[in-house]
C-alpha cells in the first residue's frame, strides 16, 4: 500500500517477495475497487472516488470523525507498520 501511495511500485516489485505482496494487496484492494491502473497493474494508484466513499476514521459508536482519503490511507499504513513491528 505504501508503494502504491508513494508511486514507487516499479522499484518496490523488483524483489520477488515484494512482488508477491504487491499482487496480493492489489487483488484485495481491487476487490473493493480502491485502485486503478493503466496498461499494467505494476503502476497502480488509489482510486480517489472510491476511497472517498469508504475512507475515514470512526469512533466506537460508528460516527465518522474525518473523511479524508489521503489521511486515511496514511493512517492505515502507519497502523500496519506499527502492528508489524510489534509482531516481532
Amino acid at each position: 500500500m505504501k508503494a502504491i501511495q508513494d508511486r514507487t511500485t516499479f522499484e518496490y516489485i523488483t524483489e520477488p517477495d515484494n512482488y508477491r505482496n504487491y499482487i496480493l494487496v492489489c487483488n484485495l484492494l481491487n476487490r473493493f475497487e480502491l485502485i486503478d491502473w493503466g496498461t499494467s497493474i505494476r503502476g497502480a494508484w488509489f482510486s480517489k472516488n472510491e476511497i472517498e466513499k469508504v475512507a475515514g476514521c470512526w469512533e466506537l459508536d460508528g460516527k465518522v470523525v474525518y473523511k479524508n482519503p489521503v489521511i486515511s490511507i496514511k493512517e492505515l499504513i502507519k497502523w500496519l507498520e506499527i502492528e508489524k513491528l510489534e509482531e516481532k
